[in-house]
């Protein structure tokens, strides 16, 4: 009676004041609730109240004498008497508790309860069907898993885990909060980083990032520099500012300049040899204007329009090989022919970008499809009616996220470059393979050079950390002769292997690749060219 008085009085009391009847609870005995002594009080003192109001019974007298001496009297115990008795009954049960349990008699202990002897029922198939198999995205992570089995041992347990641990690491003891705080000032809307940047091959780098973000400026105001220092004659320099004037358009202008000794060239068309591999140097100014509007999901339009200064030198070397110059290869070994352009020239260019893709951002899932195609135009300035050219292509590729955005993708590229004037299209306004993280990843920059170029990429993506994406990805292709008209898939090359890359940020990403090309199938298709990338990379 006294949980049930207690329960219909909590109830009353409403939401608002639970904490303090339950702290109310806490400090009350656990044995008497101080809601049911009151409880008890009322009725005690209501029994009293009616037991007063009633007026005492009638004593009736028996005919029979000896009937009344029989009769023994009935005493009637007072209140007081009762609660001195019940206090005196709770003082002799405290001190049986507190007896040590020696003195207690094992014959008036309670036997434990047998366990129960019936066993569990088992869960009722209620459908009548039968259990699911593996689905098509479990089975479909196997051939990754097979093929690149010897390659995921050296990635998990020579990359992956302790780079795991690393950063597990950095995330408990706030590494990452501190050392954000160091290199950021205002609020973190701006601030100064350090960068370096390692590609087998060429000369390695280091530099400095700083970005500043103004959100009050229309939209938002992104301010980028970058500077990287490979040498005394390894020098780059980028000024990036880009205005968003809505939440689906953004502009910006960017000046880079540049001057590098290491440049490769090993010649022109699908069958070229890195053992005729040569140097270059470069120095190019170019400025920029650019324009992007992203109306839905993952779909933009980009256009860019700039000018570009571009001088060669044929006397370039690198550090860390024994490559000859351009100009040793062409004069004394005689691998090849100049090529197109290399005088220098200053250009006008153009190009124009549009992409549908049916994905949405992160965190959604990856499926989709993507369709993209470009066209560029540019000539040069001090000779526009004989050396001009258009660039175009496209691209087609589906993907299929098999869950926690694990993704496969398979799609298909094309690319050409053609001559409008009388001139031939400069070698680096050429189709050019290499240098990609993903399409043929195992070439280096400008590796691969001519009018026209078909690639069919496979690739395997899946979150390794919130800001780290790991890749498998395997491709065929090559550069062809204009409009693909010596394409043959005996001279298809073979590129494939592994990386880790930074998300969330396109102007600077962190890239950790390891990459294998192999010569064209009909040349024996065996693995001549390796490519490991380790370091920040610029991305505007």
């Amino acid at each position: 009676m006294r949980l049930t008085f207690f329960v219909l009085c909590f109830a009353a009391c409403g939401l608002a004041a639970g904490s303090a009847a339950a702290q109310d609870d806490t400090e009350a005995d656990p044995d008497l609730p101080v809601a049911a002594e009151d409880s008890a009080a009322e009725d005690s003192a209501a029994e009293d109240s009616a037991a007063e109001d009633e007026p005492p019974p009638e004593a009736s007298a028996s005919d029979d004498p000896d009937a009344a001496d029989d009769e023994v009297p009935v005493r009637v115990e007072t209140e007081a008497e009762a609660e001195t008795e019940e206090e005196g009954t709770a003082e002799v049960t405290a001190e049986e508790a507190d007896e040590p349990d020696g003195d207690a008699d094992e014959a008036d202990a309670e036997p434990e309860p047998e366990q129960p002897t019936i066993a569990r029922r088992e869960l009722p198939d209620y459908d009548g069907r039968d259990e699911p198999g593996a689905s098509a995205g479990e089975v479909m992570l196997w051939f990754p898993r097979i093929l690149f089995f010897p390659v995921h041992l050296i990635f998990e347990y020579l990359i992956r885990q302790p780079l795991g641990w690393l950063l597990t690491t950095a995330e408990r003891e706030n590494w990452t909060a501190l050392l954000i705080d160091f290199f950021t000032f205002e609020e973190r809307r701006a601030g100064l980083v350090p960068t370096a940047f390692f590609d087998f091959g060429f000369q390695p780098s280091v530099g400095l990032f700083f970005w500043h973000n103004a959100p009050g400026v229309a939209e938002g105001n992104f301010f980028r520099v970058s500077a990287a220092f490979g040498g005394i004659d390894w020098l780059r320099g980028t000024i990036s500012d880009r205005i968003r004037t809505s939440e689906e358009t953004e502009i910006g202008l960017t000046v880079d300049a540049l001057h590098r000794p290491d440049f490769i060239y090993q010649g022109i068309g699908y069958d070229t040899q890195q053992a005729q591999r040569s140097r270059y140097r470069r120095d190019y100014v170019e400025g920029r204007l650019d324009f992007r509007f992203m109306p839905w999901r993952e779909s933009e339009v980009r256009f860019r329009a700039g000018v570009i200064w571009n001088q060669f030198s044929n006397d370039g070397y690198n550090y860390a090989g024994n490559d000859p110059s351009l100009g040793e290869a062409t004069s004394v070994q005689g691998w090849y022919d100049t090529p197109p352009g290399f005088e220098g020239y200053t250009a006008y260019r153009q190009r124009l970008d549009v992409v549908i893709d049916t994905r949405e951002p992160r965190p959604a899932p990856g499926h989709g499809v993507r369709v993209e195609g470009y066209t560029g135009l540019g000539f040069d300035l001090e000779n526009p009616v004989d050396r001009r050219w258009i660039q175009y292509g496209g691209a087609v590729g589906g993907f299929l996220d098999v869950g926690a955005n694990r993704i496969f993708g398979l799609y298909g590229i094309v690319r050409f470059a053609d001559p409008l004037g009388s001139a031939p299209v400069p070698f680096l306004e050429q189709v050019n393979l290499g240098g990609d993280p993903m399409v043929m990843s195992g070439f280096l920059q400008n590796q691969l050079v001519d009018r026209s170029a078909a690639v069919a990429v496979l690739e395997y993506r899946y979150p390794i950390w919130v800001w780290l994406d790991g890749s498998l990805h395997f491709s065929v292709g090559n550069v062809f002769e204009e409009h693909l008209s010596n394409f043959d898939m005996e001279r298809l090359r073979m590129s494939f292997g592994f990386g880790l890359r930074s998300i969330g940020d396109r102007d600077q990403s962190f890239n950790l690749l390891l990459a294998f090309g192999s010569e064209p199938f009909d040349m024996g298709a065996q693995i001549t060219s390796v490519r490991l990338v380790v370091g920040s990379q610029q991305g505007f």
